[in-house]
């Protein structure tokens, strides 16, 4: 009786590591996806800033 019950305590400590490993990849993983999509927005913002940058400039030295 006793080995089972140190069976079933392995077994459920076991259980709980996995999902602790699960959901800590699944959150990483959302973290890297949050990190991707920032970097890609600030990516475009800097893009379209420069764009507005040298079409004033262009304006200005046309006129």
């Amino acid at each position: 009786m006793q080995n089972t019950s140190h069976l079933n305590s392995a077994n459920e400590e076991l259980i709980e590591s996995l999902f602790d490993i699960h959901v800590g990849d699944k959150k990483s993983k959302e973290k890297d996806s949050a990190k991707r999509r920032l970097k890609t927005r600030r990516a475009i913002e800097d893009y379209m800033e420069s764009k507005r940058l040298r079409e004033s400039l262009n304006d200005f030295y046309q006129d």
